[in-house]
C-alpha cells in the first residue's frame, strides 16, 4: 500500500519575518513612517543647498564689499563734519577692484549739519554711486538729507 506524506502546516508570512534581518525587530507600525534622523539630515541637505544658492545669486563679494567699503567711508566723513561742526574734505573714490561706473560729477563733501552738497559748494547731493566688478553691480546711495545706503542691482 502507498503512503502518502502530509505537508506539515506552515504558518503564514509575517511582516516580521520578510524583513531582512538587520539584528533586531522592528513592529510594522514604526516601519511606515519616517524617523527624527531622516528629517533632520533632510533639513541639513536643504539648508546647505539654498545657502549656496543664494550665495551665487547675491552678487559677487568683490562688488558687496567695495559697496559696504564705500558706504562706510561717506558715513565716515558725514560724521566727522557733524562732530567737528566743519565742512567735510572734498570725497574722493577710492580704487579697488571694482570698478567705478558712476561719481558724483562735482564731487561730495558734507555740511556741518550732515548734509550731501557738491565740492563747489553748490547743490544738495543726491547721488547714486554705482560699482561693477564681475557682471554684477552695487549702488551706493546718498540721499538729500545725508542718509546713506547701498544695494546690489
Amino acid at each position: 500500500m502507498p503512503t502518502y506524506s502530509v505537508p506539515k502546516p506552515t504558518s503564514p508570512p509575517s511582516l516580521v519575518q520578510s524583513r531582512p534581518n538587520i539584528g533586531f525587530v522592528i513592529a510594522p507600525s514604526l516601519y511606515r513612517g519616517v524617523t527624527l534622523l531622516e528629517i533632520i539630515a533632510l533639513v541639513s541637505v536643504v539648508g546647505v543647498v539654498s545657502g549656496i544658492a543664494f550665495t551665487m545669486s547675491t552678487g559677487s563679494p568683490t562688488v558687496v564689499t567695495a559697496a559696504r567699503s564705500l558706504a562706510s567711508h561717506v558715513v565716515a566723513e558725514r560724521t566727522h563734519a557733524i562732530v567737528r561742526s566743519q565742512p567735510s574734505m572734498c570725497i574722493q573714490p577710492r580704487s579697488g577692484q571694482a570698478t567705478l561706473r558712476s561719481w558724483p560729477s562735482r564731487g561730495l563733501m558734507f555740511t556741518p549739519d550732515g548734509l550731501p552738497r557738491t565740492c563747489d559748494g553748490g547743490g544738495v547731493a543726491n547721488s547714486t554711486i554705482l560699482l561693477e566688478h564681475g557682471g554684477r553691480q552695487a549702488a551706493v546711495i546718498i540721499s538729500s538729507l545725508g542718509r546713506v545706503r547701498w544695494e546690489l542691482r
